[in-house]
C-alpha cells in the first residue's frame, strides 16, 4: 500500500491552522483572482484576503492571504500560483505596451484560434486587464 510522505510528515501538525500569503516578486499588474478564489474554495482554505483584478503590484505587495491545515497550505503552494503567474505576466505585458503606444494607437492582440482552448479565455482576460483589446474591432469585418 502506497503512503503520501505527507500524511507521515503533516500527522503531529493536524489540528492547527497556518498562515498563508502570497506576495509579489516584482511589479506588474494582477490578473486572474477569480480563478485563484474558486481554487482557494475547492481546497478549504478561510480566505482572509486578495487583492482585486487588476491590482498594481510593486514588488512585496501581498496579493492572498488565508488560513489552512497543513495539507491544505502544501496543496496551496503546488496550486495557487498557477492562477495568477501567467495571467499577471501577460496583463503587465498588456499594460506595458497600452502605456508606450499612448493613445497614439490601439493596442489589440488576436489570433486566438492559435491558442490552446484550455487557457485562450483566461489569457483573454488577462490582456483585457492590461487594457489592451482582443479584437481588431468590434464592427463585423472579413
Amino acid at each position: 500500500m502506497l503512503v503520501d510522505v505527507r500524511d507521515f510528515l503533516f500527522a503531529p501538525l493536524a489540528g492547527n491552522l497556518f498562515l498563508l500569503e502570497i506576495s509579489a516578486k516584482e511589479a506588474g499588474l494582477l490578473a486572474g483572482a477569480d480563478k485563484l478564489a474558486v481554487k482557494a474554495r475547492e481546497l478549504g482554505l478561510q480566505v482572509e484576503w486578495l487583492a482585486p483584478e487588476g491590482t498594481p503590484l510593486a514588488n512585496g505587495t501581498c496579493v492572498f492571504r488565508a488560513r489552512g491545515d497543513a495539507w491544505q497550505v502544501a496543496r496551496a503552494e503546488e496550486e495557487l500560483l498557477g492562477c495568477i503567474g501567467k495571467a499577471s505576466g501577460v496583463a503587465t505585458a498588456a499594460a506595458e505596451m497600452v502605456k508606450r503606444a499612448r493613445g497614439r494607437v490601439s493596442i489589440v492582440c488576436g489570433a486566438w484560434k492559435k491558442v490552446p482552448s484550455e487557457v485562450r479565455q483566461d489569457l483573454r482576460r488577462a490582456i483585457a486587464t492590461g487594457g489592451a483589446g482582443i479584437r481588431i474591432t468590434e464592427e463585423p469585418f472579413v
